[in-house]
């Protein structure tokens, strides 16, 4: 029997541990011999740009037009190649009919309280796309609220964003359709399923509706659907809108004016108790600014539409995220704090230089998310490129860090600013999702829902290890493999990697690896 091992290599922007260990041999990968397939013919066309005064060839530019005859040919051909020669593998069948039993599985996700209600997206076996399902109080019956397989015979439609109100009693979602990422919003009575024919938005590609206390209505980011606007441009055309439940969204009024670079991205969120609205300008990957409109004084959604926008963090190369509770604003930021700190801000002295750190930065960690629920801080971080979960005060003073199950990555959490309980989910490499309860105030977790997947994670053991890079910087692997599989050197080793859009690698399961371990 051969030995299989999987290494995944990533670059986490977070401290690497002195104690960890070097691996003292590392798994060999094998190369594929060059393929003898005669392939269809592509034609090399004549296409190219001039990009500063050079000329750049894009001769097969040809084939990003789908519909046209010869591509689909090209398609056609290229699919009967690939069917013919993958379908002489003898253990072929056998491995779709596993990977079919690890991909196809029931999962739940952590519920959302909104007014007497919970909200939740399971996803079953039997079906192609998760449903959204909501009950009625913490114990009631289930029932379904939002079913994608049902919007078209062929799978094209699929659900977008989706935000309850925060009384429950509405639910704004977008819908995707003929496989595309263009999107319309809707607004369902919960209550009784009725799907509004009015609030019918298009343009929601970006939209994420973020609702008033009263949930009278949302602000949320519109993009023109004009085809004359080049696809590339269209977030310079952006604009933030309001939209009140029941008005003709043709009649949505501007809350912030396009900003013209196509390069940015503009949204805004309204704060729990609506006092705050906050607005952010993300500058490609590298940069964002904020702003903020105090609504304190405001009669009415009026002060959504004509209140005075000041600059919170504005021209600055660095990142913020900004939550607003209970008069004061929370700011995280990496703004001389590659590892980023948090500061506490009185929105009537939104001067720099009068912040009040009350988290500083770490040194063995990066900020990963910040939220408040319960009251507290809840803070996750990334260190060793895995995470770890901390409650705190909002002073900034550690009240406990959270235990969980073991090395591996941490989604959420989630909970409401002025209730205790919080949900957050864990998963690892060997480690389906698990979604965790747990409470702001004592820290005690229980499970809540786990993945149940046909897979015996026993046998396996997770290794991390470091190895140094080119400059020297330390980087970090994890290596999943059996525990008795010896370490020789000769082992066969998928080897996976992947950095950039600020993402990190972090512990997570993966159905497609099982079989290559097994």
């Amino acid at each position: 029997m051969r030995t299989f091992a999987i290494a995944f290599v990533g670059i986490a922007l977070s401290g690497c541990s002195a104690a960890s260990t070097e691996p003292k041999t590392m798994a060999m990968t094998t190369t594929t011999p060059a393929s003898t397939l005669s392939y269809p013919a592509t034609r090399a066309g004549d296409d190219h740009d001039v990009l500063h005064g050079t000329k750049v060839a894009d001769p097969y530019r040809w084939l990003e037009d789908a519909k046209s005859d010869e591509v689909q040919r090209w398609m056609r051909d290229e699919d009967t190649l690939a069917r013919a020669e993958l379908g002489k593998f003898p253990e072929r069948e056998a491995l779709v009919k596993r990977l079919s039993s690890l991909a196809y599985i029931d999962s739940l996700s952590a519920p959302i309280h909104r007014g007497d209600r919970y909200f939740f997206r399971r996803r079953h076996a039997d079906r192609e796309k998760p449903i959204i399902y909501v009950r009625e109080g913490r114990d009631g019956k289930e029932r379904v609220l939002l079913d994608p397989n049902a919007w078209s015979t062929d799978g094209s439609s699929a659900l977008g964003d989706w935000r309850p109100s925060w009384d429950g009693k509405l639910v704004a979602y977008a819908v995707r359709k003929n496989n595309s990422d263009e999107a319309t919003m809707h607004v369902m009575d919960v209550a009784t399923g009725k799907v509004s024919d009015v609030d019918v938005i298009e343009g929601a590609k970006y939209a994420e509706a973020s609702w008033t206390p009263s949930g009278d209505g949302f602000v949320y980011t519109w993009v023109p659907t004009d085809p004359s606007v080049p696809t590339a441009d269209r977030p310079g055309f952006a604009e933030v809108r309001f939209h009140r439940i029941g008005e003709d969204p043709k009649q949505d009024r501007l809350v912030h004016e396009k900003t013209g670079d196509p390069t940015s991205f503009i949204g805004a969120e309204l704060s729990r108790d609506g006092r705050f609205l906050v607005l952010t300008v993300q500058h490609g990957w590298t940069r964002t600014d904020v702003y903020l409109r105090d609504l304190r004084n405001a009669t009415s959604s009026d002060g959504i539409i004509s209140g005075e926008w000041k600059p919170l963090a504005v021209g600055k190369t660095a990142h913020f995220g900004v939550v607003a509770h209970a008069d004061k604003l929370y700011v995280s930021s990496d703004e001389n704090a590659p590892k980023s700190r948090i500061s506490r801000v009185d929105p009537d002295k939104l001067d720099p230089a009068s912040w009040v750190e009350i988290v500083p930065e770490r040194k063995d960690a990066t900020l990963d998310g910040m939220s408040i629920i319960g009251g507290k801080l809840a803070l996750t971080y990334l260190k060793n490129a895995s995470s770890t979960f901390e409650i705190r005060g909002l002073d900034g003073a550690l009240e406990r860090e959270v235990a969980l199950p073991g090395i591996g990555t941490v989604g959420g959490p989630s909970g409401r600013p002025d209730e205790d309980e919080a949900y957050f989910s864990f998963e690892s490499f060997t480690t389906p999702n698990q979604v965790y309860e747990a409470s702001m105030k004592s820290g005690a977790t229980k499970l809540y829902s786990k993945v149940e997947v046909p897979f015996d994670a026993t046998p396996y053991t997770v290794e991390q290890a470091f190895y140094p890079s080119k400059d020297g910087t330390r980087v970090s692997m994890f290596v999943v493999r059996k525990k008795d599989a010896p370490k020789t050197g000769d082992a066969r080793t998928i080897l996976y990697g992947y950095g950039g859009f600020q993402v990190n690698l972090t512990p997570g399961f993966a159905s497609w690896i099982v079989p290559w371990l097994e």
